[in-house]
């Protein structure tokens, strides 16, 4: 096994505890801890509120085309016919 000298690893120990995601330095790794979850959690939050946006664009989108099935037929269809030709 490697062996580490004291002076290479001494001075980190030293070094402020920084959140990586906004730089935020910590005094204290239960804080950073607390820190970095808060981060998550808001991270979390946004990202769910995009995806329910997001979702709720598309189905108002596809019920004003009065489509329920997203299009899907549509395009099976379409598959379907330009195999038959390529076939026939």
């Amino acid at each position: 096994m490697a062996r580490l000298a004291p002076e290479e690893y001494e001075p980190r120990l030293k070094d402020a505890l920084v959140c990586f995601h906004c730089g935020e330095a910590m005094k204290n790794m239960p804080t950073l801890k607390k820190h970095l979850q808060e981060e998550f959690d808001a991270l979390r939050k946004r990202e769910v509120g995009k995806l329910k946006r997001k979702r709720e664009t598309v189905s108002a989108s596809e019920s004003a085309r009065g489509s329920h099935d997203g299009g899907k037929q549509i395009g099976k269809a379409a598959r379907t016919s330009s195999a038959a030709q390529a076939k026939g």
